[in-house]
């Protein structure tokens, strides 16, 4: 299990002048440090433990990692009119499969490459899904992927070791329901058809024959993050990730006792929710956090640095979360 640090804290305000410890962290344009958490950061599932998961060996890591670090840093050197890349604005979910789908083109030893992207299959009128990606592997086989990133928090007292006691920050989502859709409907999609359905012939995939459904793969590409309550011991479900990204969370009343408390000895940057991968932006500045005890309607992320020496810091991820979560409504609004 792995939280996050960085050391070297220089300003009130940042332009990334720390010292660079993660590879999601050492550049300055913010969406190349996404990529680089897209790429380097540990799957909440890994290929080890699971034979359905995809993770390091979609990039052709670990031989590729300096290769990958030196076109990223060129990446990061042109001025952004020279870059063709834009970022689609808008859920989260779809800029990550936007920025998989250019580090596939932007890495040209790459193993796989995006034969089609968000192909609907629809069969008499019934959509029958949606296919994320469909890789086209240099050994002329496809693999179908299906790509997310997922943030998930531990209700306190609940026990870590069962998939069903990790929740999304709005209590909609869990970790048990978006594996069991992964593995049952998504993964299974493209088994459900094959090279001559009606609902291939008249898609995105009608160039498929019957030889590729036969040798095609399909996998899950899994990121994000874990949240445990900042006063209990981290415990998680045997199959996931050892080393995935760990960070603390609070309900919304103990953060504000908290920030009133230390104030001197650390500082909480609000990130947006299309700053929530690798958790940085191209100009960070720490703002000043209103402290109201009124109600917090909605979850929110913070980077946390913590002051340990002259110029060191202790940095981490803060989930802050309504005070009768995992509720999805506050009592008072129910009624």
């Amino acid at each position: 299990m792995s939280i996050e640090q960085v050391s070297n804290f220089p300003h009130d305000c940042l332009i990334n002048e720390q010292e660079v410890v993660l590879p999601w962290q050492r550049f300055e344009r913010h969406f190349i440090n996404d990529l680089a958490w897209l790429i380097f950061s540990p799957s909440l599932i890994s290929s080890d433990l699971d034979k359905e998961a995809m993770d390091y060996e979609l990039w052709g890591l670990p031989a590729r990692e300096q290769d990958i670090l030196q076109v990223l840093e060129g990446m990061d050197k042109l001025n952004p009119s020279d870059s063709q890349y834009k970022p689609e604005t808008g859920k989260l979910g779809k800029y990550f499969e936007t920025l998989l789908d250019f580090g596939l083109q932007l890495l040209p030893w790459a193993v796989f490459a995006t034969a089609a992207r968000n192909v609907q299959l629809i069969e008499n009128g019934r959509t029958l899904g949606e296919v994320d990606f469909l890789l086209s592997a240099t050994n002329k086989h496809y693999l179908h992927l299906e790509a997310a990133v997922k943030f998930y928090l531990r209700p306190k007292l609940s026990k870590g070791e069962n998939f069903n006691n990790w929740h999304g920050p709005n209590a909609k989502d869990r970790l048990d329901k978006k594996v069991s859709h992964l593995r049952n409907k998504q993964l299974a999609l493209l088994k459900k058809v094959n090279a001559q359905s009606d609902a291939i012939q008249h898609s995105a995939l009608s160039f498929l024959t019957p030889k590729d459904f036969t040798h095609m793969e399909a996998r899950f590409y899994l990121k994000g993050m874990l949240f445990i309550h900042w006063e209990e011991p981290a415990s998680l479900p045997a199959t996931l990730n050892p080393n995935l990204l760990l960070g603390h969370w609070l309900y919304y009343s103990e953060f504000v006792d908290l920030v009133s408390r230390t104030l001197a000895e650390q500082v909480f940057i609000p990130l947006n929710k299309n700053q929530w991968l690798s958790g940085t932006t191209e100009h960070e500045c720490v703002e000043k956090i209103p402290l109201s005890r009124s109600k917090h309607h909605y979850p929110m992320m913070y980077k946390r640095r913590v002051f340990t020496g002259v110029k060191k810091i202790n940095e981490s991820r803060l989930m802050v979360v309504p005070d009768y979560w995992p509720a999805n409504s506050s009592p008072s609004r129910i009624m």
